[in-house]
């Protein structure tokens, strides 16, 4: 069994609520700020860290903003949009990638008029490192007023960002496919290409039906693109499905593992990817069976089979998972209910062998404290997650040196 892990924590933002007789300490630095919720974290391939958030300026004006890390500290806030229709929850989060630290790109939600769940993804970017943003335009071309979120944006080089997003034009009735009743009613998984000027290309649709509210993700490997998302069958099997992109074009759906969860609803609980030497890693959450599991597999040929995955849980998770890997170790990391406590948990993985469990932080159990994220620069780990107090929300975030 490999050594226990020790983690160093350089950085907490707003005081967190770290939990008890961590070794060594934790070190908590607070920033005065507002109500905010939604964090994400992205790194660019400089390794420099980015978070964003959305912050709530007023009771109905939200506004997404960014930070980047420097040293152990945040920098100033800049703002990328700001508005009084946005659609605003705990599970569908905006996001902001950068591949070079000059060219960003951002999405978030907006509603439309038509209806309660009817809103657009919005896209932006800037050429100049955030300091100024375009006009925002709109990710899907369907023009139907449904359900379009659940974005993972990556980005390919400094010119191209590549999207995958949850797409509802199908739940309305009506399909703009090229198939008249293929996928009629159901959600679709879709992707699309867009250019440092705005411009989108390579627009597919993936899959015809799928989990209506999980959270996607995605990694780009030397052999294309990998998406993970939850997929849906006719008898309401829901569980974890990947696509590739190849030379050939984009592949058939494969199930790394048959967890056959029937579940007559979405779980809003989507699969974390993350890529290591020569492998790629999948975690995610089921409730097959009736025991609720968080588990995590790895491939060795890009994604196309998976080995039998390993439990990661102690019994009792609520899921939220994510993945990431640093110098030769994959981190999940998951939320966990123990006795009377919601804790956020991670576990390390390395040459088939996983470290036991180690208690991060303790959350509210409330789904206002959202989806915890972690990410790896060159010299360490960092975490974002939503706090919740007396009925506010604020963004926290913590970094962590494996040793």
């Amino acid at each position: 069994m490999l050594k226990s892990l020790f983690f160093v924590c350089l950085i907490l933002i707003a005081c967190g609520t770290p939990v008890e007789n961590t070794d060594p300490p934790q070190q908590l630095i607070s920033v005065d700020t507002k109500e905010s919720l939604a964090p994400n974290l992205y790194v660019s391939s400089r390794g420099v860290v980015y978070l964003s958030w959305i912050e709530v300026v007023e009771d109905t004006m939200f506004s997404l903003r960014f930070s980047m890390l420097d040293n152990d500290t945040w920098s100033e806030p800049k703002e990328v949009a700001s508005g009084t229709d946005w659609f605003v929850n705990w599970a569908d989060i905006p996001s902001i990638v950068t591949y070079d630290d000059v060219h960003l790109t951002a999405h978030w939600l907006q509603m439309r008029s038509e209806g309660t769940y009817d809103y657009d993804i919005k896209i932006s970017q800037s050429s100049d490192g955030g300091s100024s943003w375009s006009a925002p335009s709109v990710l899907h071309n369907d023009g139907i007023a449904a359900e379009h979120g659940f974005v993972t944006l990556e980005a390919i080089d400094s010119m191209q960002t590549r999207a995958v997003w949850l797409d509802g034009r199908n739940t309305k009735g009506a399909t703009t496919d090229s198939h008249e009743d293929h996928g009629r009613g159901a959600m679709t998984l879709r992707s699309a290409i867009i250019g440092a000027d705005g411009q989108k290309s390579d627009a597919a649709m993936l899959d015809d039906r799928i989990c209506d509210c999980c959270q996607t993700d995605m990694i780009h490997t030397g052999q294309g693109p990998v998406i993970a998302y939850r997929n849906r069958s006719p008898k309401e099997v829901r569980d974890i499905s990947i696509i590739r992109k190849n030379d050939d074009g984009w592949t058939e759906s494969t199930t790394p593992y048959h967890d056959e969860w029937e579940i007559h609803g979405c779980p809003v609980n989507g699969p974390a990817l993350a890529g290591g030497r020569g492998d790629l890693g999948l975690a995610w959450f089921t409730a097959s069976e009736q025991q609720p599991k968080v588990r995590f597999a790895i491939s060795s040929d890009n994604g196309q089979n998976f080995n039998p995955p390993y439990g990661v849980d102690n019994g009792n998770p609520i899921g939220r998972v994510d993945l990431v890997f640093w110098r030769g170790m994959y981190y999940v990391t998951w939320v966990e209910k123990v006795e009377d406590r919601t804790i956020l948990r991670m576990r390390g993985y390395k040459n088939g062998e996983m470290t036991p469990p180690l208690d991060i932080v303790e959350m509210s159990p409330s789904r206002r404290s959202g989806f915890p994220i972690v990410v790896a620069s060159e010299d360490r780990l960092v975490i974002a997650w939503t706090e919740v107090t007396d009925g506010t929300t604020r963004i926290r975030t913590m970094t962590m040196i494996p040793t």
